[in-house]
C-alpha cells in the first residue's frame, strides 16, 4: 500500500469513521433532523455482472444488464458524505471492476471523492496492465 494510501486510510477511515464518528458538523445536522444516528460506513452494489459464473452465487442471478447510472452512484457516494457524514465506501457486485457506465469505472468514483475512502470487493482477475482503459 502506497504512503499516500495509507494516510486517506488513517484520516477517513480512522479519524473521521471511528475517532469522530462521521464529520461533527454533518453528523449533528442529521441527528437534529431524524432523531437517529447516521450511517458511519456506507456499504452499496455496483452491479450484478460479474466475469465468474460461481456455483452457488447471487452474481448474474439479476438481468444482464441490472446496473446503477453513474450519476446516481456519483450522487450516493456525494450525499453519504454531506449528508450523513459517511466519508467510508464499500463497494460490492457482482464484481465492481465489470462496472461501466458513461466510460467510467469505481475507479473513477475514488478519484472524484478524494475526501472518502473507498474499498472493494473483487475476485481481481480483471486487473492488468491494461484495466481500467480495457
Amino acid at each position: 500500500m502506497s504512503k499516500a494510501s495509507m494516510d486517506r486510510l488513517l484520516n477517513v477511515l480512522v479519524g473521521d469513521t471511528f475517532v469522530t464518528h462521521g464529520i461533527a458538523s454533518v453528523k449533528e445536522s442529521f441527528k437534529a433532523e431524524v432523531w437517529s444516528e447516521a450511517a458511519r460506513v456506507l456499504a452499496r452494489q455496483s452491479n450484478q455482472t460479474c466475469n465468474l459464473r460461481c456455483e452457488g452465487c447471487y452474481a448474474d442471478s439479476g438481468a444482464a444488464k441490472e446496473k446503477l447510472e453513474w450519476r446516481i452512484i456519483d450522487r450516493i457516494v456525494k450525499e453519504a458524505r454531506e449528508l450523513w457524514g459517511a466519508p467510508f465506501i464499500v463497494i460490492s457486485g457482482g464484481e465492481p471492476l465489470v462496472y461501466r457506465d458513461e466510460g467510467k469505472t469505481v475507479l473513477d468514483l475514488a478519484e472524484r471523492h478524494p475526501q472518502s475512502y473507498f474499498m472493494m470487493y473483487t475476485n481481481a482477475t480483471l486487473i492488468d496492465d491494461e484495466w481500467p482503459a480495457g
